[in-house]
């Protein structure tokens, strides 16, 4: 339990560390909303053939002063969230995502797809094979486009396996230096 407690301690610490910038909170991790199997979810052509969320295996984690949105793929394998932008983003501005999950596991190798998507326009994703160690994703990237405060954010994750994905944060800036 003691290297577990680290482990969040010190991924809940990269939230709040920023190089010399400001970095402003683009979501509220208790404010997602499902938005799986709707026509808002912009993903439905990575759909699993066989596939499930049930509620309980996603929702909203406290660690300390972190806020924290969990899945937990056994019983949820193909989930799409959203909800509206806090912050006006403008082009060239530096989004950074960061996510932590345990170690990855399958009965057979496979990958897990993570994406973010503001308003129409897929803007970050990333594959990551499993079986995997456990590990952060924190990615920084620049919006291509202007979005205004009230866009739709809208993350997306699928898997095979019984695993556990966390994002901890979207931000304005750049801390994955």
């Amino acid at each position: 339990m003691e290297k577990l407690f680290i482990i969040l301690s010190i991924v809940g610490c990269i939230g709040f560390s920023g190089k010399d910038q400001e970095l402003v909170r683009l979501i509220d991790n208790t404010q997602w909303t499902l938005t799986s199997f709707t026509a808002d979810d912009p993903f439905t052509e990575m759909q699993p053939t066989a596939f499930e969320c049930e509620p309980g295996n996603y929702g909203t984690e406290f660690y300390g002063d972190d806020v924290w949105f969990s899945i937990q793929t056994d019983k949820c394998n193909y989930i799409t969230i959203s909800q509206p932008l806090l912050k006006d983003v403008r082009q060239g501005d530096y989004i950074t995502i960061n996510i932590f999950h345990f170690s990855l596991t399958a009965p057979a190798n496979s990958q897990a797809n993570l994406a973010l998507a503001v308003g129409n326009e897929v803007v970050w994703q990333t594959a990551i094979p499993i079986p995997s160690n456990s590990g952060a994703v924190l990615e920084a990237f620049q919006a291509t486009s202007d979005y205004a405060a009230g866009t739709p954010v809208i993350f997306h994750i699928d898997n095979h396996g019984q695993n556990s994905y966390h994002l901890i944060d979207i931000v304005l800036g750049d801390y994955s230096r």
